[in-house]
Order: C-alpha cells, then sequence, then structure tokens
C-alpha cells in the first residue's frame, strides 16, 4: 500500500508540474496573439489613413490645388509609424522575436517612401505625391499580410 501511495504521490506531482507547464505556455501564446492583434491593428490604421491620403492628394492633384497642408498628415503618418518600430524593438529586447528584424526592414523601406511623399506635398507637387503615398499604402498592405501570418502562425 506505502508503494501505491509513493507512486500516487509521484503521479501526483508530475501532473501538478504538467498542468503549471502548460499554463505558463498557453499564458505565453495568448501574449504572442494578443502582441500580434495590437500591431495588426496599428498598422490597419496607418494603412486606412493613407488611403485616405491618396485620395485626398489625387483630388488635389486633379483640381491644381495646393498639398502643403498634407505634408503634415503624411509626416503623421510617418512619426506614428516610427513609433511602431521603436515599440516593436523595445519589446524585441524584453523577448527576443525572430520576425521584428523582417517587419523592422520592411518599416525603415516604407519610411524612405513616405519620406518622398512628404518631400513632393511640402513642394505642392501634389501629381509627384501619389505614386510614392500609393507605394507606401501598398506597402503597408503587404506588412498587414505578414503580421497576420505571423500571428496566425502563433495561434496554431
Amino acid at each position: 500500500q506505502r508503494t501505491a501511495e509513493t507512486a500516487l504521490a509521484t503521479l501526483n506531482k508530475h501532473l501538478a508540474d504538467w498542468s503549471q507547464d502548460i499554463a505558463m505556455r498557453t499564458d505565453g501564446i495568448n501574449t504572442l496573439v494578443s502582441l500580434g492583434v495590437k500591431r495588426l491593428s496599428t498598422i490597419t490604421d496607418i494603412e486606412t489613413r493613407q488611403i485616405q491620403l491618396i485620395e485626398q492628394t489625387e483630388e488635389a492633384a486633379l483640381d491644381e490645388k495646393p498639398t502643403k497642408a498634407m505634408a503634415e498628415n503624411q509626416q503623421a503618418l510617418a512619426s506614428e509609424l516610427q513609433r511602431f518600430k521603436k515599440e516593436l524593438l523595445e519589446d524585441d529586447k524584453a523577448n527576443p522575436d525572430k520576425d521584428v528584424r523582417n517587419l523592422v526592414s520592411r518599416i525603415d523601406a516604407i519610411e524612405k517612401i513616405m519620406a518622398n511623399a512628404t518631400a513632393a506635398l511640402t513642394a505642392d507637387k501634389g501629381e509627384d505625391a501619389i505614386d510614392p503615398i500609393e507605394k507606401s499604402a501598398d506597402a503597408l498592405a503587404e506588412l498587414k499580410t505578414l503580421i497576420e501570418s505571423q500571428t496566425a502562425r502563433v495561434s496554431l
């Protein structure tokens, strides 16, 4: 009977350890999924506002109106993207994430495109700003797709 009690006590300890391990892994996965959803939300918002800026710029170019005021909107989007990149890098320092390097390199490319758009808008060259604004919107859509796939991979 003592042998059975010892075996049951050992089994009980293993089950408790296993249960705690599963709970910690589940919390970790939930955190990663939550982080992915937050990232996706941020990029979706920036992309939506970038698309709105395309429409405004096309309208201004068609009507030959000044676009200098729109440069502030473009710069605000670029600043928001920079803050997002900074958050990614800070999160990566705290919890290394192999996906961050790819996201950051894509964000760097988008920032360069946005800078071209800002320069054209500042110079009141709406027609010249349309292409880089469209390219940045396309690149943001690709970034969004990448984040979606990373989040889906984690949640599996």
